[in-house]
Order: C-alpha cells, then structure tokens, then sequence
C-alpha cells in the first residue's frame, strides 16, 4: 500500500492511523466507521472521550491527503466517520 507523500506531514499519530484506514477501507470510494470501533482498533491508551475529540479535530481541519473527513449519526444516535476519497483536482 502506497500512502501519499503528504502523509509525512501528518503530526498527530491518530491522523495517521485515520488516513491509514481511510486508505485501506475506502480506497477509491466511501467507508463508514463507528467512532467506537475505530478507538477500539488504534490501541489508544487514552480515553475515548478524548479520542473522539481528536477525531471530530481531525474532521474540522480537513488536513489528511485524498481523503475527506465527515462525522454523521448512527444506529442509536452514535457517531460514524465517514471516508471518502477526494476528486482529483481539475487540470
């Protein structure tokens, strides 16, 4: 798996691993993710308060390469992270 150069410039470890699943998950296309199951996966030794906040961070810069970042409500009112590759910027 090939990530973008960009990626180096990714300074939080948890932006990181979300460009990393968006890669995997979404690739070329859409990839939905509980905010739960996505704490659960990183192996964060933090809380998941804390952790979701870092998400919903990452989600409002819209700073990861490729990928665009939105938050939108579950099952049972709980958050997902939506994953969706960017379009390739016009010539």
């Amino acid at each position: 798996m090939t990530v973008h150069p960009d990626y180096f410039l990714i300074t939080k470890g948890i932006g990181r691993f979300v460009y990393r699943l968006a890669r995997l998950r979404a690739g070329n296309g859409v990839a939905k993710w509980s905010f739960e199951k996505i704490y659960e996966h990183s192996g964060s030794s933090g809380g998941a308060k804390r952790f979701f906040q870092h998400l919903r961070d990452i989600i409002k810069s819209d700073c990861l390469p490729e990928y665009t970042l939105k938050e939108e409500k579950g099952r049972n009112r709980n958050p997902l992270l939506v994953m969706s590759k960017r379009s390739p910027p016009l010539p």
